[in-house]
């Protein structure tokens, strides 16, 4: 029988101001613990997304590589040219056992090398991966409370390792009816489906409103209310599968037993003949009990 994990308990920040009547959350003591070893650092890979953060990440790239040379490391820069190109560039790369990956970017572009030096080849040392923030959220460098450039920079050279967990994604790449196969995608932050990501690939196509991009992408997908459906596989000290429609008991009730814990979504395709059509009215855009709800599906 699988060992159940053990509850991440977040206690409340006296010093932050409180929203909503609470404290931010602490940093639970699973995000500090002692780094795991120490390392000679003599060559970074570093792997640069030069749009990211409204295309600063060039210039923060040219100040950490600076950085790293002054303190006698070898760096060799890598560019991508278009979205997903850090991917390949990452798996091709011949690096020695102790070279470091330094991704100037944001957390995708940290997600990109990460996949790019896992895929395939999970049976291999996991690569040393640092990350340089660049980009317009940077949830990651917040997660470790790097404060820039330098910081992320001087705890590189300092070569102190952290382990860190990461998701392992597989999914059917292209759309349905149009299917390409099974490809897979590593995640070190999070993983979302339906309105998150939707949200997100609208966000892209407008970068040229900075870090708002991402309110305005989540309220045109609200309003486009696409509808999603899936199973759920929870785990604890046994698993069991459930329909994500009865996952949901009530408001702000699930299905989830104590100690349980989402291990898999299963997400049917659609037929690309499907159309479905859903419509909400409610005192407030989101998150608000319907007043009248109506669903229609077509095939």
């Amino acid at each position: 029988m699988a060992p159940t994990p053990e509850p991440v308990v977040f206690e409340p920040d006296s010093n932050s101001k409180k929203k909503g009547g609470f404290h931010r959350p602490s940093f639970s003591p699973v995000f500090s613990c002692a780094p795991i070893g120490e390392l000679k650092v003599t060559k970074v890979h570093l792997m640069v997304n030069p749009y990211s953060g409204k295309k600063k990440g060039e210039k923060v790239a040219n100040k950490a590589k600076s950085l790293l040379e002054e303190s006698g490391i070898e760096v060799v820069v890598y560019r991508s040219s278009h979205p997903g190109h850090l991917i390949e560039l990452a798996a091709n790369i011949e690096s020695e056992e102790n070279d470091v990956f330094a991704v100037v970017g944001g957390d995708g572009s940290m997600s990109e090398v990460i996949t790019g030096r896992m895929r395939g080849k999970e049976d291999r040392e996991p690569p040393i991966v640092a990350f340089i923030p660049a980009g317009t959220g940077n949830s990651h460098a917040y997660d470790l409370k790097i404060e820039g450039v330098e910081d992320a920079v001087s705890r590189i050279v300092a070569g102190r390792i952290q382990m860190l967990d990461i998701s392992r994604v597989v999914l059917t790449e292209g759309l349905p009816g149009f299917e390409k196969g099974e490809m897979t995608w590593y995640s070190h932050n999070l993983v979302t489906w339906g309105l998150g990501i939707d949200s997100n690939l609208i966000a892209e196509k407008i970068r040229f409103l900075g870090p708002i991009r991402y309110d305005v992408g989540i309220v045109i997908s609200i309003l486009l209310n696409r509808r999603r459906h899936a199973k759920l596989i929870l785990d604890g000290s046994k698993s069991r599968k459930v329909s994500i429609n009865d996952y949901f008991i009530s408001y702000r009730k699930t299905k989830l037993r104590k100690k349980e814990f989402i291990k898999e979504i299963i997400i049917p395709l659609k037929s690309k003949n499907n159309i479905l059509k859903c419509y909400k009215i409610s005192k407030r855009i989101d998150d608000d009990i319907s007043s009248v709800f109506m669903a229609i599906n077509t095939e």
